[in-house]
């Protein structure tokens, strides 16, 4: 059915989007186990050092200038045009965070556009929602997420390809291909697991910083179940090495 109506086109995308962020279990399963990575005592005091004057500016400087504004209304061009006369106060703002680990609200907030992920879209599920954050949010995010860049490539088990630095999101397919491609010639069975990731992946808050590196830590979780499994002699995982790509 095809709907023309503004208001009822706003009240779909409204809904279809809203279920996207919307939780179905009041409680999740728990994952107990040793196999979980800890911060080594010099990357927690690395992660925990306060926020130098010096930091923030260069995630100002980061950002490029003519980027869509947020509910703020400003970009970072006019941050930096007039950075001589607010940089104090930008920086009080993110001592303010590191002292008080929360943010109002209105900082928090942002637009919501809608990209679309094929040429040519028909449906509300070939479109992806970027969110327009403002400045201030921006910056503390991305200086959160620098400091996590610094640390996460460690905490994170090698099988995960994505967003690590000296990793390769096409490993992954590689890898499987390599597999299928063994299992054919051997005759071995094998038990493939793919998830669809598409409503985790759309639901992640797009054009945050910070985005990224919570997928890849959530993912975690993941990991650790199913070498869990393996531990139990539930499955049993594959190694190998081909074409300079470690797989298991």
């Amino acid at each position: 059915m095809w709907c023309s109506n503004p208001n009822e086109i706003k009240k779909e995308v409204h809904n279809f989007f809203a279920s996207k962020f919307h939780e179905e279990w009041p409680s999740h399963p728990k994952l107990i186990s040793n196999s979980f990575k800890t911060l080594s005592s010099e990357h927690a005091e690395l992660l925990d050092a306060s926020f130098t004057f010096e930091e923030g500016k260069h995630v100002v400087w980061s950002y490029g200038g003519e980027k869509a504004f947020g509910p703020d209304s400003y970009t970072f061009k006019i941050l930096k045009s007039k950075w001589d006369l607010i940089k104090y106060d930008v920086f009080h703002f993110v001592k303010h965070f590191e002292s008080h680990g929360s943010l109002a609200r209105s900082c928090n907030s942002s637009f919501i556009t809608l990209i679309p992920k094929v040429k040519d879209p028909l449906h509300l599920g070939h479109n992806r929602p970027i969110n327009l954050i403002g400045c201030l949010y921006k910056i503390i995010a991305k200086l959160l997420a620098s400091r996590l860049k610094l640390v996460v490539g460690n905490e994170i088990d090698e099988v995960q390809f994505a967003y690590i630095k000296g990793m390769y999101i096409m490993d992954g397919p590689l890898v499987i291909n390599e597999v299928c491609s063994w299992a054919k010639q051997s005759k071995e069975k094998i038990f493939l697991f793919k998830m669809d990731f598409q409503k985790a992946f759309d639901s992640v808050r797009q054009g945050d910083p910070l985005s990224f590196f919570l997928y890849i830590i959530a993912m975690e979780g993941l990991s650790i179940a199913v070498k869990s499994a393996c531990q139990q002699s539930l499955f049993r995982l594959m190694s190998g090495f081909s074409n300079g790509v470690s797989y298991q």
